[in-house]
């Protein structure tokens, strides 16, 4: 349900590094128009990211689709934070996104322009949805840093 009655596609693609979010959110995917944050990589960090989303779009969080690349461990608490708030969450293969960039005529490679092509990825060709392994696959596997 949108917060000002418009329906859009709300992304946000994000940019995972071990320290730090780098996000950016495609306002308006026909202009470029973007608006970008850099939250920490932290439980702070990632609830901070959570109320940003909240007070810029126009929609409540479980109506935005958050892009991020998969980037070994660092990903995965964002993920599942995302996930449990109700809110739209892929990721993407960094090949996948470098290949888009390139198919973009993007030769140069921020943070900012990760996260830019990653929100790009995500409202032209959209991507599968993420889900969170279950319980019984995760307790087999070693522990990860959250």
């Amino acid at each position: 349900m949108s917060k000002g009655g418009h329906e859009m596609m709300t992304i946000i693609g994000i940019d995972v590094g071990k320290a730090k979010l780098d996000c950016l959110w495609l306002k308006d995917p026909a202009t470029g128009k973007v608006k970008t944050k850099v939250f920490a990589n932290t439980p702070d960090g990632r609830l901070a990211l959570m109320g940003w989303t909240e007070q810029q779009t126009p929609v409540a969080l479980n109506a935005v689709h958050f892009m991020m690349g998969a980037t070994g461990v660092y990903h995965e608490a964002l993920a599942y934070t995302l996930y449990r708030a109700g809110a739209k969450v892929s990721v993407v293969d960094p090949a996948q996104g470098r290949d888009d960039a390139k198919g973009l005529g993007s030769r140069t490679r921020t943070d900012k322009k990760d996260s830019w092509v990653l929100a790009r990825l995500g409202a032209t060709q959209g991507t599968r949805l993420w889900q969170p392994e279950p319980d019984e696959v995760r307790k087999l596997a070693p522990p990860r840093p959250h």
